[in-house]
Order: C-alpha cells, then sequence, then structure tokens
C-alpha cells in the first residue's frame, strides 16, 4: 500500500505524462495567484534617541484568470486583481482599503516540456475604496501589470507557477482636482493555473 502511494505521488511531482496538451492552441486557461505580506516600521527622531512606531500594515491579494489560447504557447483572456489592506497607526486608527483591477491580459509561453518560461501584461480599470473612522471614499482610474514567470507542470493539465513584475495603479478623485493617487513596485506571485 505504502509503495503505491510512493509511486502516485512521484507521478504527481515528476510527470512522464505526454505534455502536448499543455498551452495548446484551443486549451482554456483558468488560473489564480496570491500574495501575502505584512510589515511594520519604525523610525529614529533626529533629536536624540527617541523612536517612534510608524504603524503596521497587513496586506493580501488575489488575481483569478480566464483565458483561451488563440495559438500554442499564446494566451489572452481576463483577469481581475483584488486587494485588501489593512493599516494601523500608533495612535489607534485604522484605515482599509480594498481595491480591483479588472481587464484583459496577454500571456505568452516559451519552450516545450514541464517547465514553460512565460511573459505577462495585463491592465484596465481599476477602482479603490478607503475606509476610516473619518471618511469613506471611492477612487477610480487605471492599473498596469507586466512581468515573467515560469510555469511547472506537475501533470498534464495543473501548473505551479512562481511570477516577478512591475505594478502600476493610478486614481484618481472626482471630487478633488489634481489630486492624484500612483502607486507602483516590483511584485512577487505565487499560483496555480490549469489548462483544459
Amino acid at each position: 500500500m505504502k509503495r503505491t502511494i510512493y509511486i502516485i505521488a512521484v507521478l504527481f511531482v515528476f510527470p512522464i505524462a505526454d505534455t502536448f496538451s499543455q498551452a495548446r492552441q484551443g486549451s482554456v486557461l483558468l488560473g489564480a495567484s496570491s500574495s501575502l505580506s505584512l510589515s511594520s516600521m519604525s523610525a529614529k527622531v533626529k533629536s536624540g534617541s527617541t523612536s517612534q512606531d510608524m504603524g503596521s500594515v497587513f496586506t493580501i491579494e488575489f488575481a483569478p484568470t480566464f483565458g483561451y489560447f488563440v495559438a500554442d504557447g499564446f494566451a489572452i483572456g481576463l483577469i481581475a486583481d483584488i486587494s485588501s489592506e489593512t493599516d494601523k497607526d500608533p495612535d489607534g486608527s485604522k484605515y482599509s482599503y480594498t481595491s480591483l483591477v479588472i481587464g484583459p491580459f496577454i500571456r505568452y509561453y516559451f519552450l516545450e516540456g514541464n517547465v514553460k518560461p512565460f511573459i505577462h501584461v495585463d491592465g484596465g480599470y481599476a477602482t479603490m475604496k478607503q475606509k476610516s473612522d473619518l471618511s469613506d471614499d471611492t477612487i477610480n482610474g487605471f492599473g498596469f501589470d507586466g512581468g515573467a514567470g515560469v510555469a511547472i507542470y506537475l501533470n498534464e493539465n495543473v501548473a505551479f507557477e512562481l511570477g516577478l513584475g512591475y505594478g502600476l495603479v493610478s486614481l484618481k478623485n472626482p471630487d478633488v482636482d489634481d489630486v492624484t493617487l500612483n502607486t507602483s513596485g516590483i511584485n512577487f506571485a505565487i499560483g496555480i493555473s490549469v489548462d483544459l
């Protein structure tokens, strides 16, 4: 019995199945990636050795995708990048931000076999809702993300993905003139995709 479980586990982790259906024209791509971060910052006041806590930030992000391979290795589709962030100041004030970027994506896979590097670009409409003890605002704009990664196929249809990219979101509050919120940075994502 143990030997059967071991053989099944090896076949799942190191597939020897035919890989020709991976990333092929006419296949459907379903995927999801996520990231999780927690940071705490502190700053030193220059007058002496006094330290002041700047608070903490907790962020979680989830990005489901639905695509179609229009050619071998080349997929187009839709992505919805959803994130939630909670900030807490040392004085106890809490702020929460929920954002959504939804739009088209393009992805291209290189090479044959079970390990496929890829490049990925997406962008579209962005909206963010900010909630605090004092206000409740919604602002809109656009978002863009581009990067590269690798899909490691665990079997004929399921891949574990690692990616590194650059993202930019630009939002404007329609009630305030000449004020735009721009956030950008490097992101690391871990995900799973399924080719059907």
